[in-house]
């Protein structure tokens, strides 16, 4: 480590995360959220338009991906931050963080906002208004928040999270297996007055 700037070298760099682990996070940041808005947008656009709309984030992800494993070679990166700041200077690579930051909270207020909502509605439909108090959207955002969100968020590394990674994997893979099942059924099984 270079003790002057605080930075290790590439060659020292601690790897404490499983394969299990990283991959089961890059599947929740990569998809996680898209399994939310991915459908509406492509309710919204129509079929053909969504097709090349996903086909051109898709070439735009690539491409992305593909200048930052080239210039993580380049530079000796070894974390994102780390070629951020190489490549562009450390005032620069304050104001990419500082933009990263705001995201990042936007989409984990957005995320809160989403998974209250459905909290909401398999409360409504499994205890009907006998606990109104279940179906109360800021009492359920309070207690996601803090008892959920808040103990993750205190982790000291990611690999920690690995069972919550996994267990947001299997669900994934249970919806999507459910979407896939229901796909076959007829149109009209599917509709549901309620």
């Amino acid at each position: 480590m270079d003790l002057s700037t605080g930075i290790m070298r590439l060659d020292e760099t601690p790897r404490r995360a499983s394969v299990l682990s990283t991959a089961c996070n890059l599947i929740n940041c990569a998809i996680g959220t898209g399994v939310l808005g991915v459908p509406f947008a492509i309710r919204q656009m129509g079929a053909v338009l969504a097709a090349a709309t996903l086909c051109v984030a898709a070439s735009i992800s690539l491409f992305t991906l593909n200048v930052l494993c080239r210039g993580a070679r380049v530079y000796r990166a070894s974390s994102y931050q780390e070629l951020v700041r190489k490549s562009i200077g450390r005032v620069a690579s304050h104001a990419v963080s500082l933009i990263l930051v705001v995201c990042i909270f936007g989409t984990c207020v957005a995320c809160t906002v989403v998974a209250a909502d459905a909290f909401k509605e398999v409360n409504a439909r499994c205890f009907g208004s006998n606990f109104p108090i279940l179906t109360n959207k800021a009492l359920i955002v309070s207690a996601m928040s803090v008892g959920i969100t808040l103990p993750l968020s205190l982790l000291r590394s990611v690999e920690q999270m690995t069972f919550a990674s996994v267990f947001s994997v299997l669900a994934l893979i249970y919806l999507a297996a459910i979407v896939v099942a229901k796909g076959f059924e007829p149109m009209s099984t599917l509709i549901h007055d309620d």
